[in-house]
């Protein structure tokens, strides 16, 4: 098993923590380096997450290196309370990273036209079950490709493989050519409002990566607050409360 590597801790403001794993990150411990190649990779999580943040008008966005291995974005968005959205992009693959005990959920990307993706995919996990309890808390895979996925990485074989860890998971799968999202969006807001639409078995070309990225933060925000977003009030509500609309028979499973 992996050791928790020692580095002076910043004091983290509680709020809902996603951490992302950047598959190509470092497996050795002195080396948390990025050069322009895996930057430019269509997986890489910072430059997904530095083009997702672009394209969002989010005014309080804070985006800053905490550790030579770990990247922060965050931000701040009144849902059902103000609430402090944070994520962790963590390039080093070789030792226990505290922030990532953490976590309200994690977020991983794969390239489906890699054939090492394979063997990264096995490192990445073996890796997250011996430093993050990853049985426990949700692990969001999305899986890209540009042209065709490789055969050995279909859908219901990798769901299968997930499954075959024990990992509590949702798994998307979309086309994507790192030019489709340049679209400006107003914060996370709109897509609160269709987030119920959404379904893990997202179709092929139906949605946008940033779009399942909103998904997956909302999600996030729900299991950890034990909140509902009820699109017809356009509100969250705890789960468990009476339903308050002016409708006699409408209810809501949870």
């Amino acid at each position: 098993m992996s050791e928790i590597k020692n580095e002076p801790e910043q004091e983290q403001e509680q709020g809902i923590l996603l951490v992302s794993f950047d598959i190509n990150g470092s497996r050795e411990e002195n080396n948390s380096t990025q050069n322009n190649e895996l930057d430019n990779l269509p997986e890489n999580p910072n430059r997904i997450m530095n083009e997702f943040f672009s394209n969002h008008q989010i005014s309080n966005l804070v985006k800053k290196q905490i550790k030579s291995s770990e990247f922060l974005f965050s931000f701040k968005l009144d849902l059902y309370d103000s609430s402090l959205f944070q994520m962790i992009i963590i390039n080093n693959l070789s030792f226990i990273h505290e922030i990532s005990l953490e976590a309200d959920g994690y977020l991983i990307f794969l390239n489906l036209e890699d054939e090492k993706t394979e063997d990264k995919l096995s490192y990445l996990i073996k890796f997250m079950s011996d430093s993050c309890c990853s049985g426990e808390k949700k692990i969001s895979f999305i899986g890209l490709y540009k042209d065709k996925s490789k055969p050995q990485f279909k859908k219901e074989d990798l769901e299968l493989f997930f499954t075959d860890y024990g990992l509590n998971f949702d798994y998307y799968e979309i086309k994507y050519n790192m030019a489709d999202d340049e679209k400006i969006h107003n914060c996370l807001f709109e897509s609160i409002n269709k987030k119920k639409t959404f379904k893990n078995n997202i179709e092929t070309d139906k949605y946008q990566l940033q779009e399942i990225i909103e998904k997956i933060t909302i999600d996030t925000y729900e299991s950890k607050m034990s909140v509902i977003y009820i699109p017809d009030k356009k509100q969250f509500i705890k789960k468990g409360e009476k339903n308050q609309s002016d409708s006699k028979s409408q209810c809501y499973i949870i």
